[in-house]
């Protein structure tokens, strides 16, 4: 009995094996606590300190925007968080160092200075830090060379400054359809603006210590896009839904056409002149080009050195301007003579352009010249384009020949192609993209997919597929040569997307199985047909217009 007694009470108590366990357990606990409250506490502190320089940071940059300087002590504005303590400013007005401490941890201190504001608070003192001073805000600008969508922007060059940012908008406040521009240079082209609109534009210099303040702002407007041709001899617009008459100039220096014109007189001549361009929109050779009239035949228009726009071989009940286009005397390209002429072909002589090439800055190769002659059996080469002046498919251009309809050819070799026509005279009038402009998804930088309707399918490998692009002078170029489809008239082949579309319906003129055929782009984008198609092969390659909408 006293045995299991004392058994019993030996139970109750600890070891002092076990006491001694449990009270290290506790120690590292306590300790541990310790360490991570103090941890946090210093953590928690320096947030703060970096919280108060980064509005003091803001406040300095609204400093120098109200006042072009900034301030020389921190801003009456920055109330400090208890116990940090904020000293500095700028001791130039174009530079500035603010650093913070704590009184609750005297281990902490940061700063911020104008050179180091995109990095946020920094470790250590303000007099551990080099500033580069500020450059000045530039001075001079200007805005020149307006177009429908473009203009340039210059200034002067200012000291210690390694780059620029130009930035523009339509509101003096910079906040409704701003662009920036980021340069080393002291000159930009903006382009794909919107027609006759006030921009305002303002730039500011930068280097190593930040940016400047931005300098007076400066207004500029763009042109209207179109310019009313001044009709002569009783010509007149035709009306409808049909393209006024009208003319102008690209960024790119290229001058288009556009209208449906008519003339009450009963009958016609074949020196017709229609309106009369200015000086800066004409020719340095007489042009010959290919157009539609009435009944969806083909006809001849002429554009002389003199800016006078002739009708040839039209009728009077309507004649198309849509899609003529050229490089004017006056555009900043050079035209490289077209030699040799082969297969018998010879340059046709004064007034008509020689047989030349130029390519203009967005990589577009114009052909043009009058050659008589050769001979005119399909496939037989009359020139040849030197390499990177070559389209990267088989292409069919539509031009005059003799007066009527008639058609050439651009191979992969280079070669301008007969394709049988008469050869008393040929117009080998053409623009296209060569080889080198790719194929992708950015409209205005390659060629897109067109989307065939009604049966149209690609022609065949080879041929240019069925594809469009946009220019940065707004210039929309359409390719393809297609076949099998539905040809009634009203039938839609494919439909551009917006940003690709005229604001009116244009009258182009194709070639469609060796003859002439009308197709109609519409303002909602419908590529339409309308005379003239043969489901055979239809060529879409001379279609281009500038997009309005």
């Amino acid at each position: 009995m006293n045995t299991q007694k004392v058994k019993t009470i030996s139970r109750k108590g600890f070891t002092i094996v076990e006491l001694l366990v449990v009270i290290t357990i506790i120690g590292i606990l306590a300790t541990i606590s310790i360490i991570s409250y103090g941890a946090w506490r210093h953590s928690a502190i320096a947030a703060k300190v970096k919280s108060d320089l980064n509005g003091v940071a803001s406040a300095m940059e609204s400093a120098l925007t109200f006042n072009n300087v900034y301030p020389s002590t921190v801003p009456s504005s920055i109330v400090p968080s208890s116990g940090v303590t904020l000293k500095g400013g700028s001791t130039d007005g174009t530079t500035y160092c603010v650093e913070a401490d704590s009184t609750e941890d005297p281990t902490i201190t940061y700063y911020l200075s104008s050179a180091t504001v995109s990095a946020g608070p920094q470790a250590g003192t303000c007099a551990s830090v080099t500033t580069t001073p500020l450059p000045a805000a530039p001075t001079g600008l200007a805005l020149t060379s307006s177009t429908y969508n473009s203009f340039n922007a210059s200034w002067t060059a200012v000291t210690g400054a390694t780059g620029y940012t130009l930035q523009c908008a339509t509101d003096t406040a910079f906040v409704n359809n701003v662009s920036q521009t980021q340069t080393t240079a002291l000159t930009v082209t903006l382009s794909s603006l919107l027609q006759n609109t006030s921009y305002y534009c303002r730039v500011e210099s930068s280097n190593s210590g930040g940016n400047s303040a931005w300098s007076n702002s400066v207004s500029i407007n763009t042109q209207p896009i179109w310019t009313s041709l001044s009709f002569q001899n009783g010509w007149t617009n035709y009306g409808n839904t049909f393209a006024t008459g009208g003319y102008t100039l690209t960024s790119a220096g290229m001058v288009v056409l556009k209208g449906l014109v008519q003339n009450p007189a009963t009958t016609t001549t074949s020196n017709w002149i229609i309106a009369t361009l200015p000086v800066g929109y004409r020719p340095s050779e007489q042009l010959i080009f290919q157009t539609t009239t009435n009944s969806n035949v083909a006809s001849r228009v002429d554009v002389d050195p003199n800016g006078n726009i002739y009708a040839y071989y039209a009728s009077n009940v309507w004649l198309s301007l849509d899609g003529i286009n050229f490089l004017p005397s006056t555009s900043p390209y050079t035209f490289s003579p077209l030699s040799p002429l082969l297969n018998g072909w010879l340059t046709y002589g004064s007034p008509f352009a020689s047989p030349a090439y130029a390519t203009d800055n967005n990589g577009r190769v114009h052909v043009k010249g009058l050659v008589k002659g050769g001979t005119i059996t399909n496939g037989t080469a009359i020139a040849t384009l030197p390499v990177g002046s070559r389209p990267q498919y088989y292409m069919h251009i539509v031009d005059d020949a003799t007066g009527a309809f008639g058609l050439i050819s651009l191979d992969t070799s280079g070669n301008v192609v007969a394709k049988g026509f008469p050869n008393s005279y040929d117009s080998i009038q053409a623009m296209f993209y060569p080889s080198s402009y790719s194929s992708g998804s950015v409209c205005t930088t390659s060629w897109c997919s067109l989307t065939l309707q009604n049966g149209w399918l690609q022609h065949g490998t080879g041929y240019t597929p069925p594809s469009y692009t946009k220019g940065s002078d707004g210039l929309v170029v359409v390719n393809g040569l297609i076949d099998s489809g539905a040809t009634s008239p009203g039938t839609v082949i494919a439909k551009l997307p917006v940003g690709y579309r005229p604001k009116d319906r244009l009258i182009m003129d194709c070639a469609s199985n060796m003859a002439a055929g009308r197709i109609d782009i519409m303002p909602n984008g419908d590529i339409m047909i309308v005379a003239g198609v043969s489901s055979a092969w239809l060529s879409l390659d001379s279609i281009s217009f500038i997009a309005e909408q």
